[in-house]
């Protein structure tokens, strides 16, 4: 999948060198950027953020370009660095009440959240995930108000309030199901049974770990999500099956450490 991505962002890119059109070589840069950041080349995706920083102080107009900034906050945030990403998320906000170009603002509220939310701003998290479940309440867009419910529900869980998680949870787990949205909907399984173990909910939570075994054999799992293999682990420890529990463990060790090597 990254492979056609980076053959399309490379095209883009050499087309736009050739032809001198900064808009679009900044614009296929910042694409680059995010894809090396995502698949862990880091000193790739810096070089190209760095690329970037170079054109735009050369061309001064792209300096408040909202799609090229909107592109490199989200670089910086794959690459790890949330203090940056948040901190131009802030900037893309103002910018957009300045110049008064509101289409799309969810999006910018949605990024924002997700920067609180790793830097555990989580009353700052909170409020920019409420007025994007505030606008895809307006506009009728279910599936960002579910995106919206899954990041309340994780930032309750950041806060230990696990009874207002599994509220949230809940509404997110029910308009996700269904949608083949495979990586949003494994997220809020594994933040739904975090919460409803903490609120003594069992049976519940052990129900949703066999909907989330069919995704984890199909699904590229990320970090927060083998988190699901300790909650199945500390499942059949309570029924007693320590074999079972020590398997979950060892395939949350083994992908732990993967993990790990990979952001190395």
């Amino acid at each position: 999948m990254y492979h056609n991505v980076f053959h399309f962002v490379e095209q883009a890119y050499n087309l736009a060198k050739d032809k001198e059109i900064v808009k679009y070589q900044l614009i296929a840069l910042g694409y680059r950027a995010m894809a090396n950041a995502l698949v862990g080349e880091e000193k790739k995706a810096t070089e190209d953020l760095l690329t970037i920083k170079q054109l735009i102080d050369s061309n001064q107009q792209y300096a408040e370009h909202l799609e090229l900034l909107e592109i490199i906050a989200v670089s910086y945030h794959y690459l790890g660095d949330y203090i940056t990403a948040k901190e131009m998320h802030e900037r893309i906000l103002k910018l957009r009440f300045a110049l008064n170009k509101m289409k799309g603002i969810e999006g910018t509220y949605y990024n924002l959240a997700q920067a609180y939310l790793q830097i555990g701003q989580y009353d700052d998290a909170y409020n920019a995930f409420w007025e994007v479940k505030k606008i895809a309440e307006q506009n009728n867009w279910p599936i960002k108000q579910a995106y919206a419910e899954l990041g309340i529900g994780r930032v309750f869980l950041g806060q230990e309030d696990y009874q207002q998680a599994f509220l949230a949870l809940v509404e997110a787990e029910n308009s996700f199901k269904g949608q083949n949205l495979n990586k949003a909907y494994l997220t809020t399984l594994t933040a739904l049974a975090k919460a409803s173990l903490a609120t003594e909910r069992t049976e519940f939570g052990y129900a949703l770990f066999s909907t989330a075994e069919e995704l984890m054999q199909i699904a590229e799992l990320t970090s927060e999500q083998i988190e699901l293999y300790v909650l199945q682990a500390q499942k059949y420890q309570a029924l007693g099956d320590n074999e079972k529990a020590l398997a979950k463990l060892n395939r949350y060790v083994e992908l732990q450490h993967q993990f790990y090597k990979d952001t190395k």
